[in-house]
């Protein structure tokens, strides 16, 4: 039998191996079922290599030093089973709590009158050690008998539980698999635990099936991620997921992993020769500069793919390694087509609508112009003085009219990149006496006094563009205006 001795240590070792990676590799998530893992693959490698060890010596008092040993190691699984169980079912916080204390105790129990000395008769075979059953412990044994059955019955519970609690259809298939793995254990165990009670010699294979059900564990934390969304091949998942391009090139700049979004924009099959240039249509840049300047920093451009039918956003950045040597280069794209035709849908609308501004600021100019004429003619022939009044404030108002379609016009040629300056040469006092003309209503209806204090030295006419000097200071004065309160002058502060 000593190839079932071999066939433990070789299991409890990958046990061991698999608890101890799970446990390193899942630092950042899955919580306290990363412990878990690590203590099922422990104890069941401690389980599994102590038994292992008993079948290859020939040494009685080594053979008791690891038989407590491996008690402890099926106390530890046993007790680890417990904790995930009563964890992961949902149940009330009194119950768990209960629950752990009694098997704790139970634990205790076993270790104490299952973990004395001489409770077995180890006897040495041509090639393998084996063992009976020390009629004189028979209470013993029956101690460690019902701590099996008190654990089981537990598990049984808190997984009929975790079963009724939970709709997740993995996490019930991880169920299934947990209850015939644990089902098997009771067949392993029969011929290191029950046959030496029948008088028959003792085999070491209970380890296996505590080996297999830390394995069972460990499969549904990675593959079938039953406890922890964040564990397993979840990164993948979202690798794939993503509604965007992810290319990690090497140092030859040829393609090293690339997900599904960004496998679809490349038409040829072999991928371990794939370059950017075989993604995008690079014509105003070589595709070195790129990766020169993502050394540096992060590159950002825009480009087309190869058929010229959809526009990215792309970015790419050197990952460098602990030397600040760069290792790989992490290429993100999005696709940008949808906005890049929104926004020329934008351009052509602002440019309808300066085009639109332009023609009316110049139409309604025309019939301004035909009243403002007239109304100078009522100015130059009229001798009633309501009349001239009136006309007066007609050809303020009219003018206060222009300059803001003038100022409308301007707006439509800023747009188009059209503003200029064009100089002429206007009269300085009616140029000042417009901007009164225009302003003197509004402070007088706010009860604010607006006066005129012109420098002596001021010419009577100046070249420049009075229109654009006339928006300049109309700005000024309506601001002034429409955000002074009280006039300063009555202020008696």
């Amino acid at each position: 039998m000593w190839f079932i001795n071999c066939i433990l240590l070789m299991i409890g070792t990958v046990a061991a191996v698999m608890g101890i990676s799970f446990f390193m590799r899942n630092r950042e998530s899955a919580g306290n079922i990363r412990l878990y893992i690590f203590l099922y693959g422990i104890c069941s490698a401690v389980w599994c290599i102590s038994y292992a060890l008993i079948g290859l010596s020939d040494n009685t008092i080594l053979c008791e030093i690891l038989r407590k040993f491996g008690i402890l190691g099926i106390d530890g699984f046993f007790f680890t089973e417990v904790l995930m169980a009563t964890e992961m079912s949902g149940a009330k916080k009194p119950a768990v709590v209960l629950t752990r204390i009694f098997a704790i105790i139970n634990c205790l129990l076993d270790l104490i009158f299952f973990g004395q000395d001489g409770l077995d008769i180890f006897i040495r075979e041509p090639n393998w050690t084996t063992w009976k059953v020390n009629p004189d412990m028979h209470f013993n044994r029956m101690v460690h008998v019902y701590f099996i059955a008190a654990g089981f019955l537990i598990l049984i519970t808190f997984w009929a539980i975790w079963f009724r609690n939970n709709k997740m259809k993995r996490q019930k298939r991880f169920l299934y698999m947990a209850l015939l793995s644990n089902c098997s254990l009771f067949i392993f165990m029969a011929p290191d635990a029950f046959l030496p009670m029948l008088g028959v010699n003792g085999v070491s294979t209970s380890g296996i099936g505590g080996a297999v059900c830390a394995i069972v564990m460990w499969y549904g934390a990675t593959q079938l991620i039953s406890f922890d969304i964040r564990m397993g091949h979840i990164k993948d998942k979202v690798f794939d997921f993503l509604e965007a391009g992810i290319i990690v090139l090497d140092t030859d700049h040829h393609v090293s992993l690339i997900n599904r979004y960004a496998e679809q924009l490349v038409k040829t099959e072999n991928g371990s020769e794939w370059m950017l240039s075989d993604f995008f249509n690079f014509e105003e840049i070589a595709e070195d500069d790129i990766y020169s300047e993502a050394e540096n920093g992060i590159y950002s451009g825009g480009f087309w793919d190869k058929s010229g039918a959809r526009a990215f956003s792309v970015r790419v950045k050197a990952v460098e390694d602990d030397y600040g040597d760069p290792f790989c280069f992490m290429c993100v794209f999005l696709d940008m087509t949808e906005e890049l035709e929104a926004a020329k849908k934008l351009e052509i609308a602002s440019q309808a609508k300066s085009r639109f501004l332009a023609q009316m600021s110049h139409e309604i100019r025309t019939p301004i112009n035909a009243v403002l004429g007239m109304n100078e003619m009522i100015l130059r022939e009229a001798n009633n003085k309501d009349i001239l009044e009136y006309a007066e404030n007609i050809d303020s108002a009219g003018n206060t009219l222009l300059v803001l379609i003038n100022s409308i016009l301007d707006f439509s040629k800023i747009e188009d990149g059209k503003m200029d300056i064009v100089p002429v040469r206007y009269d300085t006092a009616s140029f000042i006496n417009d901007l009164f003309n225009s302003v003197a209503q509004r402070a007088d209806s706010k009860g604010l006094s607006l006066k005129i204090n012109v420098d002596d030295k001021l010419p009577s006419a100046m070249i420049g563009d009075d229109v654009r000097l006339s928006q300049v200071i109309m700005n000024l004065l309506t601001n002034a205006v429409k955000y002074t309160e009280r006039d300063p002058l009555l202020c008696p502060f």
